[in-house]
């Protein structure tokens, strides 16, 4: 009787275990089916999509055009400005004017300048001096032809600034990295230092470790003749730079995408001699009343040197003067034309 019992309960039990178990698979049909998105799902996606927005690059094209005018010197011309490049001792150059290192120099120098100030308006924080000096470490034998490669191995900056802590000079120093299209494109070829000077006191260098060089380079670098031309620059008012170099000097304009006002060269629109972003017509290649910038086609006491809008061209006479000069050039301005009393 109990063997029975068992065997009825047995079938009892695989008769509804079989009329339960076909029933789960259509219950779970739209759980499976249901692609609806969570919310961190939505986000993830998002995120995603504003990624490859971001690395779709909106480019600008700068252009510059060059006229060699005599043996070693060139007349560069961008947006209405002209300004000369002279040749360097290795290639017999005379090296009166500003040279192409030194505008690669001052470029990357002034570029950064412009990102401390941006950064220190952008984030309210007060910036009363800035300053720096750049050098570039390189062996110049090679620009002669000698089994050396002449690329700037090394980049040093020093930034002076007053205003800024410490640690916000820092932050400059990150954002320069980041946001200097010199600075980015350098960086591809050598290592970048940068030591922030704040009020006097030298904080921990900041470097920028370059990839493998582009060009394959052999050279023993203890055969090395490294030489380490200087740039210097200050802020002389709101986007606008003084840049110092073997005696010349000249302005750079920071850019639109930082509120500059881009009237004069700015560094990285006008790379007229590949990488060597140039420079305005310097001082040094003009007459004395050039130095009113108010000027438009004669001397100061002239009708034309009313005050109005700065010139964006030196007139035709300037850049005779600038071709044809070979005296060397006047010392470093005491103060900028721009900030000068009128």
């Amino acid at each position: 009787m109990n063997h029975r019992m068992i065997v009825i309960v047995a079938l009892v039990l695989a008769l509804v275990s079989a009329a339960v178990l076909p029933a789960a698979p259509v219950l779970a049909g739209p759980l499976v089916q249901d692609a609806t998105p969570t919310a961190a799902e939505e986000e993830k996606t998002a995120d995603a999509d504003a990624q490859a927005m971001e690395e779709v690059p909106e480019l600008v094209t700068a252009t510059a055009h060059a006229d060699l005018v005599r043996p070693g010197r060139v007349l560069i011309s961008a947006r209405g400005n002209h300004w000369i490049y002279d040749s360097v001792p290795p290639l017999d150059g005379p090296n009166e004017e500003v040279n192409p290192l030194d505008g690669m120099l001052g470029a990357l120098l002034s570029c950064g300048l412009y990102i401390y100030e941006a950064v220190a308006l952008e984030n309210h924080i007060p910036l009363n001096h800035a300053s720096g000096t750049v050098t570039g470490e390189l062996d110049a034998r090679g620009v002669a032809g000698a089994d050396v490669n002449p690329r700037v191995r090394a980049f040093s900056l020093t930034m002076n600034v007053e205003g800024p802590s410490a640690e916000e000079a820092a932050m400059m120093a990150a954002a320069a990295a980041k946001r200097c299209p010199i600075f980015t494109t350098l960086s591809r070829s050598a290592s970048i230092s940068v030591t922030n000077v704040v009020y006097g006191q030298a904080q921990e260098a900041i470097t920028t470790a370059a990839p493998d060089p582009l060009v394959e380079d052999m050279t023993d670098e203890t055969q090395l003749e490294l030489t380490r031309p200087l740039v210097q620059a200050r802020m002389i008012e709101k986007g606008r730079s003084l840049v110092s170099a073997r005696g010349n000097h000249w302005i750079y304009d920071s850019v639109p995408p930082i509120n500059g006002p881009n009237e004069e060269v700015n560094p990285p629109g006008s790379s007229g001699a590949m990488r060597a972003s140039p420079l305005t017509m310097f001082w040094a290649s003009s007459p004395p009343w050039a130095a009113n910038r108010n000027f438009r086609n004669g001397p100061s006491g002239t009708a034309a040197s009313r005050p109005g809008r700065a010139r964006r061209a030196p007139t035709p006479w300037i850049l005779r003067r600038a071709i044809t000069r070979s005296t060397p050039s006047a010392p470093m301005p005491t103060a900028s034309p721009r900030c000068s009393p009128a």
